[in-house]
């Protein structure tokens, strides 16, 4: 079929009756035929010249019933009203899907930046992470990588980086962002280098790899202000910021943190503001500065709902949720766990949901409901070990041991802790023998063996100081109580 010219196509905006004009290029774009135009010469000779479009063909019947399912879904398809999160962007979802079986890579990923139709109009790929659907945007953006250029595949990385970070896989997260950090740099993709290092910042603070999360952190900064990315700029002094307070430095620590908030504010970034006022508040509840800890997450947890950013928002509620453990307030401690939770099974984050029933398991265990703490722990155990999340698992190995010790079922204490022991030597996790003396130390008490009690929470406490370490207050705190209560009943 002859033609004037062709033009890619922007699927929402076409007719059903343009559908049968659509021709599939070389590359897998789409192209809207245009024959017997009147169109001016000189436009049609620029047109030619700036899509140089090569053999056109026509879509095979498959093709066209998959193309007609996305046209479909984004212009016929209405979700209910007040619909879940999910199905508000389902169209758009499933016009991807659709997209991507007939490998035109170009239309479906335009998708990802199309404004939704939800309240904020957020675009898809923003909308899904601030609702923290992670096993959708993993699968978007696996399905586009290698698949249109070097540009796209970096925004890919990233989102895949960022996505296996918030599901707790580590090793797959910093393997993304590596990727991602090595192609920005053949590109010369500055801007991808610097959220690739930002990237890399989280997990390797999550492994405890503090000096290395530093490093990241500098060069994050230089590269943001040699190009001037605020926004990236603005992300890397807040993390300064954050290992600053967590090290001690507090002065320094909050200068980093108002310049990053000074950032956030000119370039009127809600989102920045409010992960930096986050990171800040579990920072402070990491040492031991509960109140100032609670400020700052309710400063975050306020912006989260103004701006509709759920997985922000339940990611403050499960920090509050700790907090107001920490300083025995029980109610607000349990509906911020309890709302986090919920949230955690809706969106099928699994590392979320056993981090939060652990919590829920030591809200129990600090009202000596050790029952009840441990039902809530085996749920935690059960997830964490589906999921391989040896750390979550080993932590909450520990707890286990300490209620069983404080039920006086020695054997069972002691299984539970050689458990957790073995996990957290093969992690090399540096607090795990400092734990491990304190459960043993709790079971010796319960067996009324005071003395040898005593001496392993003095060694416990000199591998994890309660100046240093939240494990460290953690176990003092137990200690004391056990005293006084001992003393009561004597």
């Amino acid at each position: 079929m002859s033609y004037d010219y062709a033009e890619p196509i922007e699927l929402q905006k076409l007719s059903a009756s343009q559908l049968v004009h659509i021709r599939c290029d070389q590359a897998g774009q789409l192209l809207l035929v245009q024959a017997n135009s009147k169109i001016d010469q000189r436009e049609l000779s620029q047109v030619r010249h700036e899509l140089s479009v090569p053999a056109l063909r026509k879509l095979t019947a498959l093709e066209l019933t998959h193309l007609k399912a996305a046209f479909y879904w984004l212009n016929v398809y209405e979700p209910e009203y007040n619909a879940a999160n999910l199905e508000q962007v389902r169209g758009y979802l499933e016009a991807f899907h659709h997209l991507c079986e007939i490998s035109a890579w170009q239309s479906a990923s335009q998708l990802l930046f199309i404004p939704t139709k939800t309240s904020h109009g957020k675009q898809l790929y923003q909308q899904l992470r601030s609702w923290g659907y992670y096993a959708e945007q993993i699968e978007l953006y696996s399905r586009l990588l290698g698949k249109i250029n070097s540009e796209i595949d970096c925004f890919c990385l990233q989102g895949l980086g960022r996505a296996y970070a918030y599901l707790d896989q580590t090793s797959q997260a910093m393997s993304y962002y590596k990727q991602q950090l090595e192609l920005a740099g053949q590109i010369g993709n500055r801007k991808a280098q610097a959220e690739a290092l930002g990237g890399l910042v989280g997990v390797y603070s999550s492994l405890q790899q503090h000096q290395t999360a530093i490093s990241c952190l500098k060069q994050q900064l230089t590269v943001a202000r040699e190009i001037n990315a605020r926004k990236e700029e603005g992300h890397a002094l807040g993390g300064l910021g954050a290992i600053c307070i967590f090290r001690g430095n507090y002065r320094q620590g909050i200068k980093y943190c108002q310049q990053a908030l000074v950032i956030a504010q000119e370039l009127g970034d809600q989102e920045l503001s409010a992960l930096v006022l986050g990171s800040m508040g579990g920072t402070y509840l990491s040492r031991g500065k509960y109140k100032r800890a609670i400020k700052y997450l309710q400063q975050q947890l306020t912006i989260t709902i103004q701006i509709d950013n759920q997985c922000q928002k339940y990611l403050a509620s499960y920090y509050l949720g700790n907090a107001y453990t920490l300083i025995g307030h029980t109610q607000p401690a349990i509906e911020y766990l309890s709302a986090t939770l919920d949230f955690a099974r809706k969106t099928a984050s699994k590392a979320t949901e056993a981090s939060t029933l652990s919590a829920l398991g030591s809200v129990y265990s600090d009202l000596k409901e050790y029952t009840g703490a441990i039902e809530y722990y085996q749920q935690a155990l059960a997830i964490s070990r589906e999921i391989g999340n040896q750390t979550t698992e080993a932590g909450v190995l520990f707890n286990l041991s300490y209620c069983y010790g404080c039920l006086k079922q020695p054997q069972i204490a002691i299984n539970y802790c050689e458990q957790a022991l073995a996990i957290a030597y093969k992690l090399k996790h540096h607090e795990a023998k400092g734990r491990g003396l304190a459960c043993l130390a709790n079971i010796y008490f319960h067996q009324k063996q005071y003395f040898q009690a005593l001496w392993l929470v003095m060694q416990s406490l000199l591998i994890i100081p309660p100046w240093a370490s939240a494990n460290g207050r953690f176990i003092l705190k137990r200690t004391f109580e056990e005293i006084i209560q001992l003393f009561h009943l004597t």
